[in-house]
């Protein structure tokens, strides 16, 4: 972490006293800035996961009539091939 800023936060009080209990003393500054990193980094996918769907649903139906991915590089090694052999 670069600074650090003191913040009050309002919390439910059995989720305090869980912390209390389970994390120790000096200690929970860190483990609640940990949660928030994680908490953070899963929303911005989530957004980002959002925004690949409206994409998504943006783009044409795939052309049924158009060649494959695996089609496309056997025709790039075939003229490859007869450059090669044309070449010779």
């Amino acid at each position: 972490m670069a600074g650090t800023t003191r913040v009050t936060l309002v919390l439910p009080e059995d989720l305090w006293e869980e912390t209390q209990t389970l994390i120790p003393r000096g200690k929970r500054s860190r483990f609640v800035a940990e949660a928030l990193e994680a908490a953070i980094r899963k929303e911005r996918n989530l957004l980002q996961l959002v925004k690949l769907n409206a994409l998504h649903e943006r783009m044409p139906p795939p052309d049924p009539n158009a060649p494959t991915t695996a089609e496309l590089i056997n025709q790039m090694w075939d003229e490859r091939d007869e450059q090669i052999a044309g070449n010779s």
